[in-house]
């Protein structure tokens, strides 16, 4: 895990990881809006509500992590950097599929 270059940090990963599964939730909250809510200004209401919330609850984990549980964590992927890619690796895959599945986009052949 290099701290310099062109390698991305822990902290970097986990902030896009973060990022990209609240992107995915706030995509699908917004779909359920716009197809249950009756009148449009509602659903312009809902959906700020749901942006808000969700982006100020990200920023408030993302410095609860970078308080300490981070570095905890940390302890086990500075002796195996292995583990430390394969983890981050696995998370991204998954954060790949969960967003083709909330945009609706076929992956694997269709």
């Amino acid at each position: 895990m290099a701290k310099r270059g062109f390698l991305p940090s822990h902290r970097t990963l986990l902030s896009i990881e973060a990022i990209l599964a609240v992107g995915c939730g706030q995509q699908y909250l917004q779909e359920l809006a716009i197809a249950h809510l009756p009148h449009n200004a509602w659903k312009v209401l809902l959906i700020m509500t749901v942006t808000a919330g969700m982006f100020g609850g990200l920023l408030v984990l993302l410095q609860w992590l970078a308080g300490g549980l981070l570095d905890r964590s940390m302890q086990g992927t500075k002796r195996n950097p292995l583990a430390f890619w394969l983890a981050h690796a696995g998370v991204l895959t998954g954060l790949f599929f969960l967003t083709a599945w909330v945009q609706h986009l076929p992956t694997c052949g269709g």
